[in-house]
């Protein structure tokens, strides 16, 4: 599903409307959220909030904290919440755990668009927290290996699914 992005609409609170109300048209079938990138940080949200069946993030913006303090991605931590720190932390992944749901965290080394510590460190909090998490590392796989069916990542991803 689809959601209003920074600069088109989106930001606190309408583009976690989006995903709400997108996830609600499927109805009562168990749903596996998948994500990337930002679209990962609003699955882990979205399944802190609802039973979802399981959840992918890929190469996610998974401490929005962190992301804010280091400007990351021109800055849009911040202006996702328009500066309002508070929200920024109740909103962040690694700061909802547990979510209860099984969760697989990809991400590549070589990602030189989100840092691979934001998911390493997610992974750590979710199974410290009691959660299901299963972390991979991969060497050579970019932020946008994700994308890719071919990929090394995306086949990471049908392996959790199967």
């Amino acid at each position: 599903l689809e959601y209003r992005r920074l600069g088109e609409g989106g930001g606190w609170p309408e583009t976690f409307r989006d995903v709400v109300a997108g996830i609600a048209c499927l109805g009562k079938a168990p749903v596996t959220l998948i994500g990337h990138s930002a679209g990962a940080q609003l699955a882990i949200w979205a399944a802190s909030r609802i039973s979802v069946a399981r959840v992918v993030a890929q190469a996610g913006v998974l401490d929005l904290v962190e992301s804010a303090r280091l400007r990351h991605s021109k800055d849009a931590a911040s202006l996702l919440v328009s500066g309002n720190n508070k929200l920024l932390k109740e909103l962040s992944p690694i700061m909802r755990v547990p979510i209860g749901a099984p969760t697989l965290v990809v991400h590549g080394h070589a990602d030189d668009v989100v840092p691979v510590e934001f998911s390493i460190r997610y992974a750590a909090a979710a199974r410290a927290a009691g959660d299901d998490a299963r972390l991979v590392v991969l060497a050579r796989c970019d932020h946008y290996d994700h994308l890719r069916p071919d990929s090394a990542a995306w086949a990471e991803v049908v392996r959790f699914l199967t």
